[in-house]
């Protein structure tokens, strides 16, 4: 309400005043002078705040000097400071993860060169195995030159690579395999059919029969070349008698359960059996005997621990990569966290309201207490060195009014004293034009604004002060 009143009566003053100064020029033609009426104005500077908040504390009045950077008004900035607090931990916290990070780096490095050594030293094992299993089958390779070969080999011995003769000889040494697991499962399908399990308990039983008799047949000889008492020959021969009497009757045993078809079948089963187990482990042998020079099995242990040194330093190199990617990711945080802090400080600097420049409070349209919106003017600030003033001129005499032209300003607040001011600006376009203009008398109604600037008002001007303008017209 205060702000509508102040402005209606300046509206008002300025329409009497522009009225009255038109009104001046048009009356005021003698000689080469030229006066209109005007109103002293200072450059203004509207003071708002950038954020809203509720008025603490104004530290000025209407009409008070201030001077550059002076404190006007202080806004509430608690919630400001809670969020300084808030954003001073984030980079507390980020920086710790930042520092975490850096850490990881360290140890992820010092892992890198561990495992990047461990490469190193398994190469160097594997070309200390090859040198050792190459100089192992030397002799066997270069005698392989000039060996004999089987004579059902129509191609020269030296026909296949290395590799190729051991892979046919794990295929085969497959295939040998597959044969022992059939004849043992064949087998194992007889004596369920034929006896089941009382057949399997008379084969255990005669097996142990068996092995009994072997040991105490073993004990028996060696009595026979030994010097014992006589106790001692009694007792062997008892067990030896023993393990007779057992073996015999488990071989009874075994024979009542099976026909004799049933035991020629059987023991047909188990010479195949018998077979097919030398037959693997004679691959086996076959295949063993030539993983010699690079094919060694040692050679292909040590390559097998170069591999996985190899795989230790990819992992080790993924691992620093994203320990990398981690101090990136925790610089960009605490930089985030920097900024906001900046931010948050940057408000609170914006919450206490300073003045630009020096000059004059013109006005003052808050209280303590208050809610200020942002982008407000709380305050208008004039600098009373720089002043004009408008006046009006009318169409038939601005002509005679160039940029540059001097003239004198008078007030009634000192009748005696006048100011020297100059012609700033023009106006382009006519103001206050009447809707009817063709007439001679309704052209001298339209005016234009000329503004003007004091040059030297020696602080007695102040702005609002009505002042006469009386311009220093050429010959």
């Amino acid at each position: 309400m205060r702000i509508l009143k102040k402005s209606l009566a300046l509206t008002f003053m300025v329409f009497i005043v522009l009225t009255a100064g038109a009104c001046d020029a048009i009356n005021s033609e003698s000689g080469n002078q030229l006066s209109a009426s005007g109103i002293v104005e200072a450059r203004e500077i509207a003071i708002a705040s950038e954020l809203g908040g509720r008025v603490m504390s104004i530290h000025v009045e209407e009409g008070d000097s201030v001077g550059e950077d002076e404190v006007l008004l202080i806004l509430d900035d608690s919630m400001l400071l809670v969020q300084r607090d808030q954003a001073v931990a984030a980079v507390e916290s980020a920086q710790a993860a930042l520092e975490s990070a850096q850490a990881g780096e360290v140890s992820a490095s010092a892992i890198l060169e561990a495992a990047h050594a461990q490469v190193e030293m398994a190469m160097i094992q594997v070309e200390m195995e090859l040198a050792r299993a190459r100089a192992e089958y030397w002799s066997e390779r270069v005698g392989g030159w000039s060996g004999t070969q089987p004579d059902l080999f129509n191609l020269p011995e030296w026909y296949f690579e290395k590799g190729e003769e051991i892979t046919a000889a794990h295929l085969v040494m497959e295939s040998a395999e597959q044969s022992l697991t059939k004849e043992r499962s064949q087998l194992q399908e007889m004596l369920e059919e034929v006896g089941g399990k009382a057949l399997l308990e008379a084969e255990d039983q005669l097996a142990e029969a068996r092995a009994e008799f072997q040991i105490a047949d073993e004990l028996w000889k060696r009595l026979a070349t030994g010097d014992e008492g006589q106790d001692i020959r009694d007792r062997i021969r008892e067990i030896h008698d023993q393990a007779i009497d057992d073996l015999n009757d488990a071989q009874d045993a075994f024979d009542d359960l099976l026909t004799k078809e049933e035991a020629e079948d059987l023991l047909e089963a188990r010479s195949n059996l018998t077979v097919a187990q030398e037959h693997y482990q004679v691959a086996q042998e076959y295949y063993q005997s030539l993983l010699k020079g690079e094919y060694d099995l040692r050679v292909q242990a040590a390559q097998l621990a170069l591999v996985q040194a190899e795989a230790g330093a990819a992992q080790g190199e993924a691992a620093l990569t994203q320990t990398m990617s981690l101090i990136q990711s925790a610089e960009h945080a605490v930089n985030q966290a920097k900024a906001m802090l900046a931010l948050v400080e940057i408000q609170l600097e914006k919450m206490t309201i300073r003045a630009p420049e020096s000059g004059v409070v013109l006005t003052r349209s808050v209280e303590s207490g208050e809610v200020l919106a942002p982008g407000l003017a709380a305050l208008t600030i004039g600098d009373l060195d720089e002043l004009y003033i408008t006046v009006y001129v009318p169409e038939d005499r601005y002509g005679e009014i160039q940029l540059g032209d001097k003239a004198q300003v008078s007030v009634d607040s000192f009748p005696d004293e006048t100011f020297d001011a100059i012609v700033v600006r023009i106006a382009d376009r006519a103001e206050f034009t009447p809707r009817n203009v063709q007439t001679e008398e309704d052209r001298r109604t339209t005016v234009y604004a000329v503004e003007l600037m004091v040059e030297k008002s020696l602080g007695k001007l102040k702005p609002g002060m009505p002042a006469d303008v009386v311009f220093e017209l050429a010959d």
